[in-house]
C-alpha cells in the first residue's frame, strides 16, 4: 500500500520511512506542503501522513485544499501542538485522524492500519487466487493455509494484481504504484521482480498466476474454472485495425525520410565543423535539437538502437567537445546512419493488444443470494460486478473508476439512498446510474428522476433484465468520442500518435507550433492534452503552467512527452501540473494505455459531448 509522507524534518521523516518500509508500506516523501500537494494530485496513494507545520504550504491549508477538490484519500495529521483548538482545526479541515509528536511508533502504526482498514472494511478480507490467499490487513500471504514469505516489492506486486484481477498494468504504471517518487528505477526492475515472484510461487506449488499481455504489460491470469466463455464485444481495435495501424506507421516512416535525412545532415554538418575546429553555437544548437528529435522518434518505429545512438550524440553536443569526443561523435553518427538504413521492423513496437478489460459495474447495496446470480449472468455477458456498501462509495469510485453504478435502493434507507444518488450524479455527471426499487412509488420515482438516474428497475426483476439494461447504458455511453490535443514540434511524433489513437475511437488534433497553442486549445476543447517538453518558442512546462493558471482549463488532464527522464525534469513536470509523463521513444501500447486510462477519468466528468466539465478530474 502506498503512503505519501509530507514532513520537512529529516530525522523524523527518515525514522518514519524506515519503520513504514519495514511494515511493507511503499513510502513517497515530500519535504514541503507544495510538493506534497503536487504529488498527491499526480499519483495514487492509500494514505497521506501529513505534518502540520510545513514550509511553502502548511498542513491545515493543504488538507483543506485537497478536501475542497474532493480528494478522498485518508489523511493522518502529525502535530506537535496538543491543544483542542489545533485538533479541531485539523479535523475540520478534513483530516481523518491525528497523532501528537513525539508519537509512539506502535500507536502510529495502529492508527495507520485503522485508517487503511476502513478503506477495505466492506471488501472480502482475503484476496485469493486458487489456494493462494493474501490478507491486506495482516499483510500475510498463505498457500493452502501455510504462511508464504515474499519480499516487500513481491508482496506489493501480488496485492496489486489480486486487487485488480481484470486490469493489465504496464511496467510504467507498476513503477508509479509500487516505487517511491524519488527512487526512479528503470522498467527492467519491474521485469526482474515479476520474474522473482513467479519463481517463488512456482516453488510454493502455485502455477504462474501472472500472465504477460503482449504490448500492454502484466495482469492476473483467469483461473480455468472461472474463465468466461462469452464476453461483451471489446472496445479495443479488432485485428484488422491493428494491421491498419502498422501500415499507417510504415507510411508515416516512408513520408518522413526527407525529414530524417535533413536531421542526419545537420549532425553531419556538426561533425565536419568539429573536425575543422570551426563548430559555432548555432550549428551546435541545431544539431543538438535534431539529435534530440531522432532519439525521441525513431524508437517508436522499432529502431531502439538508433534511438540510443541519437541520445548519445545529443549528450556529446551538450558537453565540452574534446578531441576524444570528436572521434566518438563520428563513430556514433556512422552507426546511426547504418541503424536507420535497416528495413522497418514489423513486430513488437507497433503491435497493439486486441483484448481489453471487462467493463466494471459497481453495485451499491448488497443482498444475500442475489449477488451470486447477478455476477454469474454478468460474467457470461462480459461484465464484472463489484459489490460494496454505501459508506465506501466515494473511496471506491476514486480507485476503481467504474463504467456504471447499480444502486440498490431496495436495501438502503431512503435517507441514505437518495442523497447518495444526488452525490454520485453531481460528481460523476456522465456515469450511468441504474436504480433498483423495492416498492413502486410515484413519489420515489419523481425524486429519483430529479436526481438524474439513468433508469429505474422495479423488483421483482431477473438478473438477465438488469444486465441487459446495463449493457444498453454502457453502449450509449460509449458513443462519446474523446478528443486529444497533441503538441509537439516533431511532425513524425504527431503523425505516429494520431495513427496509434485513431483505431481506439480517439480523435486527435495535432499542433506543431506552440505559438498557436492557446487559440487551438480553445477551439478544440480537448478532453486531454499531450505536451512535448522540449519545444522552441514555448516549451511544454511553460504551456502546462499556463493551462493550470486558467480558471476554465485548470483541471484539464495533461500527459507530458519527454526524452529526459532524470529526477529534476520529472519533478519540474509535476510541479508545473502534469498528471502523467511518457518517456521518448515511447512504445505504441504504452502510449495508448496511459492515454486511455486518463480519458476514462475524464469520461466520468463529461456533462455533454465535446464540452468537458473539469471540476474534479
Amino acid at each position: 500500500m502506498q503512503i505519501l509522507l509530507i514532513e520537512d524534518d529529516e530525522p523524523t521523516a527518515a525514522a518514519l520511512i524506515e519503520t513504514l518500509t519495514a511494515q511493507r508500506y511503499f513510502v513517497s516523501h515530500a519535504r514541503d506542503g507544495q510538493m506534497g500537494y503536487e504529488m498527491a494530485q499526480g499519483n495514487f496513494y492509500d494514505l497521506l501522513l501529513l505534518d502540520i507545520v510545513l514550509p511553502k504550504l502548511d498542513g491545515i491549508t493543504l488538507c483543506r485544499r485537497l478536501r475542497s477538490e474532493k480528494y478522498q484519500v485518508p489523511i493522518l495529521l502529525l502535530t506537535a501542538q496538543d491543544t483542542s483548538t489545533d485538533r479541531v482545526m485539523g479535523l475540520d479541515a478534513g483530516a481523518d485522524d491525528y497523532v501528537v509528536k513525539p508519537f509512539d511508533l506502535p500507536e502510529l502504526l495502529a492508527r495507520i492500519r485503522a485508517l487503511v482498514r476502513r478503506g477495505a472494511a466492506n471488501r472480502s478480507p482475503l484476496l485469493t487466487w486458487g489456494s493462494l490467499a493474501l490478507d491486506p490487513i495482516s499483510q500475510e500471504v498463505t498457500i493452502d493455509g501455510t504462511v508464504f514469505h515474499l519480499t516487500r516489492k513481491e508482496y506489493g506486486l501480488l496485492e496489486l494484481f489480486l486487487q485488480n484481477p481484470k486490469r493489465a498494468f504496464s511496467r510504467g504504471l507498476i513503477l508509479d504504484r509500487l516505487w517511491a517518487f524519488d527512487e526512479s528505477p528503470g522498467e527492467d526492475t519491474v521485469t526482474t521482480h515479476i520474474k522473482g515472484l513467479r519463481q517463488k510461487l512456482k516453488q510454493g506449488g502455485i502455477p504462474d498466476p501472472i500472465e504477460t499481455v503482449y504490448g500492454l504489460g502484466y495482469r492476473l491470469r483467469a483461473l480455468p474454472e472461472t474463465a468466461s466463455s462469452t464476453a461483451l464485444p471489446s472496445t479495443a481495435p479488432p485485428e484488422e485495425d491493428h494491421k491498419k495501424v502498422t501500415i499507417a506507421l510504415q507510411k508515416i516512416w516512408e513520408r518522413s525520410q526527407p525529414d530524417i535525412a535533413a536531421q542526419l545532415q545537420s549532425l553531419e554538418m556538426a561533425q565536419i565543423a568539429l573536425q575543422s575546429a570551426s563548430l559555432d553555437a548555432e550549428v551546435q544548437h541545431q544539431a543538438k535539437r535534431d539529435a534530440h528529435k531522432l532519439a525521441g522518434s525513431v524508437g517508436i518505429f522499432g529502431f531502439s538502437e538508433g534511438s540510443r545512438l541519437a541520445r548519445d550524440l545529443e549528450t556529446i553536443l551538450m558537453g565540452t567537445l574534446t578531441g576524444a569526443e570528436v572521434s566518438k561523435f563520428q563513430a556514433l553518427l556512422t552507426d546511426l546512419r547504418q541503424a536507420l538504413a535497416q528495413p522497418l521492423p514489423t513486430t513488437g513496437t507497433i503491435a497493439l493488444q486486441s483484448e481489453s478489460p471487462k467493463p466494471l459495474v459497481l453495485l451499491v447495496g448488497k443482498e444475500n443470494g442475489w449477488l451470486e446470480s447477478l455476477s454469474s449472468v454478468a460474467a457470461s455477458r462480459g461484465l464484472q460486478i463489484q459489490a460494496i456498501d454505501s459508506p465506501q462509495v466515494k473511496r471506491e469510485m476514486a480507485k476503481m473508476l467504474p463504467d456504471a453504478v447499480l444502486l440498490n435502493l431496495s436495501v438502503l434507507e431512503p435517507a441514505e439512498g437518495l442523497p447518495l444518488l444526488a452525490d454520485l450524479r453531481t460528481n460523476h455527471p456522465s456515469l450511468p446510474i441504474l436504480v433498483i426499487l423495492g416498492q413502486d412509488s410515484l413519489e420515489e420515482r419523481v425524486e429519483i428522476a430529479r436526481r438524474g438516474a439513468y433508469t429505474c428497475l422495479q423488483k421483482p426483476i431477473s438478473a438477465d433484465r438488469i444486465i441487459q439494461t446495463l449493457l444498453q447504458a454502457l453502449q450509449s455511453r460509449s458513443t462519446y468520442q474523446a478528443k486529444v490535443l497533441v503538441v509537439d514540434d516533431d511532425p513524425l511524433i504527431l503523425n505516429a500518435v494520431q495513427a496509434l489513437l485513431e483505431p481506439w475511437g480517439i480523435q486527435s488534433v495535432t499542433l506543431q507550433s506552440s505559438q498557436a497553442f492557446w487559440e487551438v486549445l480553445n477551439q478544440v476543447k480537448p478532453d486531454l492534452l499531450v505536451l512535448d517538453i522540449e519545444m522552441p518558442d514555448f516549451n511544454g512546462i511553460e504551456l502546462c503552467q499556463v493551462v493550470r493558471n486558467d480558471s476554465f482549463w485548470g483541471n484539464l488532464p495533461i500527459v507530458a512527452l519527454t526524452a529526459h527522464t532524470d529526477a529534476e525534469t520529472i519533478q519540474q513536470m509535476f510541479a508545473a501540473g502534469a498528471d502523467d509523463f511518457i518517456s521518448k521513444p515511447f512504445v505504441g501500447p504504452e502510449l495508448v494505455t496511459r492515454i486511455l486510462s486518463r480519458i476514462e477519468r475524464v469520461r466520468g466528468q463529461v456533462s455533454a459531448p465535446n464540452l468537458p466539465s473539469f471540476s474534479s478530474v
